[in-house]
């Protein structure tokens, strides 16, 4: 009688049933629960566990792949391994590693800064009082001075000053006109001009001459403006007598009639 296989897996659970019975075996049938699958743990990198031959590394060193260092996956202090690369932070992922390599070669090869998280406030004592702002403290009002034995009363305010009446100046009187000149005896034209003619020939002190034409049409114009006629040169003094008596007084006040 030869042997038959058969594999129980192919059949659901009431044939199995059906088929005991018929082979006279029990009803029976023990459902098989395969065991649960072992989770096997995530692999690393850190292949190289030898640290002896670990070098330190400045600030700013790449490795030999071109990498700056990189605290999410790279070891703390910053130590490159016999093969010139980082040492890698122990717990770290393949898919981390390739995450931020990645993202280091996208930048170019910079770092990304660590953050520096802000320090968190310390819990108050159990029982003590809530913290609370300082008090202000209250302005200080500086008292009014008092003054003690001896000290001079304060100076008492001058009262202001009375406004100064200003008198305006008087205006200037005018000159009044000439006065007619008075004779001064019997001298007429020709005895004014003989006269002139001794005075030509004197001279003034300095040296010059005492009188000179230029002279003579000055007092001409002088008796003229006196009188309110026009009178150019001496020769137009001998219209009128009162004019010769003018010019004589004219001559005497400059002190050139002699």
């Amino acid at each position: 009688m030869s042997k038959v296989s058969i594999n129980l897996a192919d059949f659901p659970v009431g044939r199995l049933a059906a088929l005991a019975e018929f082979l006279g075996g029990s009803t029976a049938i023990v459902q098989h629960t395969p065991p649960a699958p072992v989770p096997v743990p995530a692999t690393t990198t850190n292949d190289d566990d030898d640290e002896t031959g670990d070098n330190p590394a400045a600030p700013g060193t790449l490795d030999a792949d071109g990498l700056p260092h990189d605290t999410r996956i790279h070891s703390e202090p910053a130590k490159l391994t016999t093969k010139g690369v980082w040492r890698k932070r122990r717990g770290v992922t393949d898919a981390d590693v390739q995450r931020v390599e990645a993202e280091l070669r996208s930048r170019g090869g910079s770092p990304t800064p660590p953050q520096q998280s802000a320090p968190m406030p310390m819990p108050p004592m159990p029982g003590a009082p809530a913290p609370s702002a300082p008090p202000q403290p209250a302005p200080m009002s500086t008292p009014p001075a008092t003054p003690g034995p001896g000290t001079p009363p304060p100076p008492m305010p001058m009262p202001p000053a009375a406004p100064v009446a200003v008198t305006p100046e008087p205006a200037p009187i005018p000159a009044p006109p000439p006065a007619a000149p008075q004779p001064t005896g019997p001298l007429d034209f020709s005895g004014f001009m003989q006269r002139i003619q001794v005075l030509l020939q004197q001279k003034a002190p300095d040296g010059s001459p005492l009188i000179d034409a230029a002279y003579l049409g000055t007092v001409a114009q002088r008796v003229g403006q006196g009188f309110g006629v026009q009178c150019n040169s001496i020769t137009d003094l001998a219209a009128d007598q009162r004019y010769i008596d003018y010019a004589v007084q004219i001559m005497q006040h400059d002190q050139r009639w002699q």
